[in-house]
């Protein structure tokens, strides 16, 4: 399968690249970091700067499924990552029919207390289900060490909390997209 890492040379990015890759998959990597990803294959690319869904329509030709573990932190454009630049992302996968979408949200964004990491989180996670998609949002974090990811699934295409939390070792998100 052909997968779009979007956010492919970061920490959660880097993991779901190097599991897909020992699976076979064939990755292409979309990250601000082209010097991070050497001997594969990379788009550098600014999310928070391609608003316009056309100019993702390039980058999704072959592609047979997209995950978006782009993220932004405190002093960086939020908005542009977790929303305007995903939401572009979703309607061209739409536009390309590119059907199936992952996106690494965060554990914590629904809380009453919202900070603009997660709002912006959260605006995001809605751009992509109000798309005619088949996506999966997941809320993780890391934890107990870098091998480790905790999640919280929300389910495809419903919007409801599973309740299936607990750990799971970095690449067993990776394994749901090629299914």
């Amino acid at each position: 399968m052909r997968i779009l890492l979007v956010g492919g040379t970061g920490l959660v990015g880097s993991a779901i690249h190097a599991r897909l890759s020992t699976e076979g998959h064939e990755c292409v990597l979309v990250s601000r970091h082209p010097d991070a990803a050497p001997d594969t294959q990379h788009v550098t690319l600014d999310v928070a700067r391609t608003t316009d869904a056309s100019k993702w329509k390039g980058i999704l030709a072959g592609v047979d499924a997209v995950i978006n573990a782009a993220g932004a932190l405190q002093g960086q454009d939020m908005q542009g990552v977790h929303v305007a630049g995903s939401a572009a992302l979703y309607t061209a996968c739409e536009s390309a029919g590119v059907r199936r979408v992952i996106l690494f949200s965060a554990i914590g964004i629904d809380r009453d207390a919202p900070t603009d990491f997660s709002r912006t989180k959260r605006e995001g996670e809605a751009a992509l289900m109000a798309c005619d998609l088949d996506w999966v949002v997941l809320r993780a974090f890391r934890g107990g060490g870098p091998a480790r990811l905790w999640g919280q699934r929300t389910t495809a295409r419903s919007g409801i909390t599973t309740g299936s939390t607990g750990h799971a070792r970095h690449g067993s998100y990776s394994t749901g997209i090629s299914r």
